[in-house]
């Protein structure tokens, strides 16, 4: 067995074994604004999202708001819109198959407008079947997303580390004061324009199961992904977008029958909470 290929067994998490960590509370010490002053961040709950505000990603919104945000269910009008592992509704309860975009022509045409009217968007898209969702979405700001689990044995096994040292992680104001990230399984994509952020190394792969989120899958294709994107910033018109190749990164969660952590609560993860406020600042423009 190679070592991509034992990375890549190891890295897959079964979606009914990813549970929120409600026991962790996070710390922010030096809160960019007063208590519910801040800029306002809407998380989506429309298309099947995998995680949302008062689910996966509650640690997520409870970070945000101690740092002075204002976080509650996407609606009409906010500053920051985030959307995390969103679905088709043919997926919602089957991964397998087609992935089809979880947008219409017209929602896609709607948040790029908004975004080049000065929006900032936060797009987070994790492993496959996510990327197939969000690809009309993605490209409307010049990503291209491979529908795979991305895996790069030279970051770690399952969990990833991006670091300046070795240039994985670049230098950016979103990465300001943050040494390195950890994430945990993800995809790739490649952009047409915009600064790379993390970025996968020589011997980094994507793989395409069968099966994906579940036990027995089988590998239908495999292809590099040196030097393709696992997060990055792009600017848009007058708005902002960030897309995040991973969404446990920003969560704090439990995993498998030993209940790993998995997340902002993960020992070897302290920068990725900066890391995510960074990253809210500057859709916000408050850098």
């Amino acid at each position: 067995m190679t070592l991509t290929r034992r990375a890549w067994l190891a890295s897959g998490v079964l979606a009914a074994q990813q549970r929120a960590d409600t026991e962790f509370e996070p710390a922010v010490e030096d809160p960019r604004y007063a208590e519910g002053t801040g800029p306002s961040v809407g998380i989506d709950e429309a298309h099947n999202n995998f995680h949302t505000v008062d689910g996966r990603y509650a640690t997520f919104a409870k970070i945000l708001r101690k740092d002075g945000f204002v976080v509650r269910k996407a609606g009409r009008s906010q500053d920051v819109l985030v959307i995390a592992n969103a679905l088709h509704n043919s997926n919602a309860r089957n991964w397998n198959g087609d992935n089809p975009p979880a947008f219409t022509d017209s929602e896609v045409a709607g948040i790029e407008q908004w975004v080049a009217g000065g929006g900032g968007l936060l797009l987070i898209v994790d492993h496959q079947p996510f990327p197939g969702a969000a690809s009309t979405l993605a490209k409307a700001f010049g990503a291209e997303f491979f529908n795979c689990y991305a895996v790069d044995p030279d970051r770690g096994r399952g969990a990833a580390t991006f670091r300046k040292q070795d240039g994985s992680l670049r230098a950016h104001v979103v990465t300001e004061g943050v040494e390195h990230v950890m994430t945990f399984t993800g995809s790739a994509f490649k952009i047409a324009k915009g600064d790379p952020v993390l970025v996968f190394g020589p011997r980094a792969v994507g793989f395409v199961t069968d099966k994906p989120g579940r036990e027995g899958r089988k590998r239908l294709e495999e292809r590099s992904i040196a030097g393709w994107m696992h997060g990055a910033a792009i600017p848009h018109g007058k708005g902002r977008v960030y897309i995040s190749g991973e969404a446990a990164m920003f969560s704090a969660q439990r995993t498998g029958a030993g209940a790993a952590p998995m997340g902002l609560n993960h020992p070897e993860a302290r920068y990725n909470q900066r890391f995510l406020r960074r990253i809210a600042a500057w859709l916000a423009k408050a850098t």
